[in-house]
């Protein structure tokens, strides 16, 4: 059988990471993985299984004033229609992105397929665009003409099913492995951070109004006033500038380190004292699970949807009001001063990974298709 993962515009984020894991999981057990896409970044995409066939669809319009995953869209849907209608004798479609398209697709072509949701269909409530909102509306419509839809939060599928009438599964990230850990382990090379003294507050992400590094910038700078601390965050994005320019009003140039991007951020996160996610909205933030993997005590914002099943409601970690620089602040206060507290935290939340194990995921996933071969 034949696996088609659809996902148009492969960058560098959370998505991307578990299309390189569902992927590996399923070339592994045999099955003929394609992996579609019509633009990619080069470094991410090289993390994908050499085994995994790379099916590109060679982008033909641009259109330089809208956004790239729109033009992404426009340059793959009848392209991969012309793909699909090849291989429909034997194929199931895992959409990752732009689901829509895939479900229409298929439902062109009667072929099965499963679209993973990523983020709560509520965040139209913070992050409301009218392409979101537009957007938010017509998954409510197409998506009932799914075979089925998974998502990596229980609150998140119970959502969708409501909103949809379609019928819905949890799949966690596979984000807890022994290779991250083994990651964590290596030395690192990085005058900047080698030569940061303190304690190290930390921070993994796109550089994007979600992520909502302003709000931890300023928390970070009431926290700073009272104990030697400083932040790390490990991330590029458009928001780059921005955060730079608020580093220097606020005078913290020597306590606020914007790295760029790392392939390996593990070992930064294992060497800080604490990880902090502060964004406005998250599907099952990978990037949480793996800090709290590799020994970093962890705290998040109460946002939709996965930050309180990971940290289990606060018991495995503290969780704050989005965009509230004062509790932010107190909280990333609280974990430093009181370690022995941050730890006992941190083991509540480490115990209960296995959730997210590799292993785990592995057996749900294969399950999952196997039912739909």
């Amino acid at each position: 059988m034949k696996v088609s993962i659809f996902i148009p515009s492969f960058e560098t984020g959370g998505v991307e990471n578990n299309v390189i894991l569902y992927s590996k999981i399923l070339v592994e057990n045999n099955y003929d993985v394609d992996v579609v896409y019509t633009r990619a970044d080069k470094d991410k995409f090289a993390l994908v299984d050499k085994r995994v066939n790379k099916v590109q669809i060679i982008p033909k319009i641009k259109i330089p004033s809208i956004h790239p995953r729109i033009v992404d869209s426009v340059n793959i849907i009848f392209e991969y229609y012309k793909y699909l209608k090849k291989n429909k004798k034997n194929v199931l479609v895992l959409s990752f992105q732009n689901s829509i398209i895939a479900i229409l697709v298929c439902k062109l072509l009667n072929i099965q397929v499963i679209a993973r949701v990523a983020n709560h269909p509520n965040i139209v409530n913070v992050d409301g665009t009218l392409m979101t909102r537009f957007s938010n509306l017509l998954k409510n419509y197409i998506y009932r003409y799914a075979t089925l839809i998974i998502s990596n939060s229980k609150v998140t599928s119970k959502q969708i099913a409501i909103n949809t009438k379609a019928k819905t599964d949890t799949i966690y990230n596979p984000s807890f492995s022994t290779k991250i850990v083994d990651m964590s382990k290596e030395s690192i090379d990085d005058e900047v951070f080698n030569a940061i003294v303190g304690k190290k507050i930390i921070s993994v992400g796109r550089l994007v109004k979600q992520k909502d590094f302003t709000t931890l910038i300023k928390a970070f700078d009431l926290v700073q006033n009272n104990l030697e601390c400083n932040l790390i965050i490990i991330g590029d994005g458009e928001y780059k500038e921005r955060l730079e320019q608020l580093v220097i009003k606020l005078n913290l140039q020597n306590k606020v380190y914007l790295l760029g991007y790392k392939q390996n951020p593990h070992k930064y996160i294992a060497n800080s004292d604490l990880f902090v996610l502060s964004s406005l909205y998250e599907g099952l933030p990978n990037v949480l699970i793996e800090a709290i993997a590799v020994g970093t005590p962890s705290i998040s914002t109460n946002c939709l949807s996965g930050p309180s099943e990971i940290l289990l409601d606060g018991k495995g970690g503290d969780l704050v009001e989005v965009e509230n620089i004062e509790e932010l602040a107190k909280a990333i206060e609280k974990n430093l001063l009181n370690v022995e507290y941050a730890k006992e935290k941190h083991k509540i939340a480490y115990n209960s990974l296995d959730r997210f194990s590799y292993e785990k995921v592995q057996k749900n996933l294969l399950k999952l298709v196997d039912f739909y071969e």
